[in-house]
């Protein structure tokens, strides 16, 4: 388990690394061993657990040696083999040892199994390869790690049947990769499209997914850095989800481009998903966006429309008892090889946003965290809810305001603003507008100092920007209609006047600890 615990790079080391600045596939397959604890911001802390690595030096190289590799024919309901640690057995082809093995062709109830070594790695190289079969056509039982290199220019699938009883398409026991500039389509017409035991890791390729259940789905990781991935999947679109290992469950994604059409979650881990700059992700549909124990976005670009949370903070060791009170919980540990030690370290319930863009468009709360939210830069529109009893922002614990540029919408019913320990300032206030209306602050001068869209209707803004100062009077317009405000760093009541809470309550403010969680 030390192996998979390496993965955990916590979001303050990626930023020491410089990844927030400048992510290359250089500097991410390396990073620092020994690592310590770091503060990424005034509020935001993290553990590491020594060394770490995103991708290894195979998953970076989609290069193979042709004349040193053995050869898969696909034809029909078999295939044809030539060179070593493979073999033909009615129609199933099985990989053996370590070692570069070509696919090539079409077959149909065939099944590509690797059953090598536990300390084999093999590759497998994809050359316009398509494999269907009744269960699982590509399964690795038994390796190291398996690479699936993708060759350039190539397209490739792999599907399963409505009847087949293995969790996945592609099927995997190990840790998997999927490399090459290559595209693969992968149809999981019975559960998950890709499921792997251990983790996966996805880099430069083009995969396109449809799944009965999630699109890709691991127990300990995902990392991906420059593909394309387009995902539709009736649950989830990327799931990750360890119930031995609070650690684990992670999701990495940099220099990437995610379009997901969900029925559930567009991404789900169960501890960190960490979003990294170049990452180009479009939740298109989704129950919930993204829901993480902790979301941290150091860059990129992020669009999320939901029907419930846009983004959510969870902590999965916690469950709430129905004999209980709202929002009162008892601790329950997943599974009992998490033990407390593992429970310590895993850290704060948060959603982080340090840069990039992101926009939510969500029917529940915006961002919600059974914790904490910290923003210290970016740009982030949330259009929060028209009706019910919801918010752009919701939190339990701490809600701070560092940096960025900020636009929060919604109908007012259950509006928040930020605590007082925020370190820049924000005007609230009731004002209507409809769906595409700007709302545009100017100071006393008459210059404006931030102008942002709304892409629904709504009865309550709060807005900020570096250049809006606390104790300063700005003028709000939206369409026709105007309202004063003053800046300030604590929430204030919708018209005026610092004040702590929620408007209908009492007055917007700082969350409400044992308020409403996420789901």
């Amino acid at each position: 388990m030390e192996k998979k615990r390496q993965w955990l790079l916590t979001t303050t080391l990626f930023i020491s690394l410089g990844l927030a600045a400048c992510e290359s596939q250089s500097v991410l397959s390396q990073a620092k061993p020994n690592a310590q604890t770091i503060k990424t911001s005034t509020n935001s802390t993290a553990q590491t657990t020594g060394t770490s690595t995103y991708f290894e030096a195979s998953d970076l190289t989609a290069t193979y040696d042709e004349s040193k590799a053995s050869k898969i024919s696909l034809q029909g309901t078999t295939a044809t083999v030539s060179g070593d640690g493979v073999t033909v057995n009615g129609s199933t082809v099985e990989i053996t040892k370590a070692g570069t093995y070509i696919v090539e062709g079409t077959a149909s109830k065939v099944q590509l199994k690797v059953a090598a070594g536990k300390e084999d790695e093999v590759q497998i190289v994809f050359k316009n390869a398509i494999i269907k079969n009744t269960e699982a056509p590509l399964l690795v039982d038994t390796a190291k790690k398996v690479i699936l290199t993708l060759a350039d220019g190539t397209k490739n699938e792999v599907s399963d049947e409505l009847t087949s009883t293995v969790k996945g398409a592609v099927y995997s026991d190990s840790d998997l990769t999927i490399n090459g500039k290559g595209s693969l389509t992968v149809n999981g017409a019975a559960s998950n499209a890709i499921k792997s035991k251990d983790g996966i890791r996805i880099v430069d390729a083009t995969v396109t997914i449809t799944a009965k259940k999630h699109g890709i789905a691991v127990n300990d990781f995902i990392n991906v850095s420059g593909a394309t991935l387009n995902l539709t999947a009736d649950e989830d679109g990327i799931h990750s989800d360890n119930e031995d290992d609070v650690l684990l469950g992670n999701v990495y994604l940099v220099n990437t481009n995610i379009t997901i059409n969900a029925g559930d979650d567009g991404i789900n881990a169960s501890n960190i998903l960490l979003i990294g700059e170049g990452a180009e992700i479009d939740v298109q549909k989704s129950e919930e966006g993204l829901e993480a124990r902790l979301i941290h976005q150091v860059g990129g670009t992020i669009t999320v429309k939901s029907t419930d949370d846009g983004l959510n903070a969870k902590d999965w060791t916690l469950e709430s008892s129905d004999e209980q009170g709202p929002g009162q919980q008892t601790k329950k540990v997943k599974s009992e090889a998490t033990n407390a030690k593992n429970l310590d370290q895993a850290g704060d319930v948060k959603i982080v946003i340090d840069g990039g863009t992101l926009t939510v468009d969500a029917e529940g709360d915006g961002l919600d965290a059974n914790g904490s939210i910290e923003i210290n830069g970016g740009t982030i529109v949330v259009n929060g809810p028209t009706s019910g009893a919801n918010a752009a922002l919701d939190y339990d614990d701490n809600g701070i305001l560092n940096g960025g540029t900020v636009l929060f919408v919604d109908n007012g019913q259950m509006t928040m603003g930020f605590g007082s320990n925020s370190n820049q300032a924000y005007l609230m206030a009731s004002i209507q507008g409809t769906a595409g209306a700007t709302v545009e602050v100017v100071d006393s001068s008459g210059k404006t100092v931030a102008s942002l869209k709304a892409s629904k209707s709504f009865s309550t803004v709060l807005i900020s920007s570096p250049e809006i100062k606390e104790g300063e009077n700005y003028t709000i317009k939206v369409e026709s209609k105007t309202t004063a405000a003053t800046a300030s760093k604590q929430a204030a009541n919708v018209g005026g006047g610092p004040g702590h809470g929620r408007s209908g309550g009492g007055q917007p403010g700082q969350g409400v600890p044992g308020g409403r969680q996420g789901r």
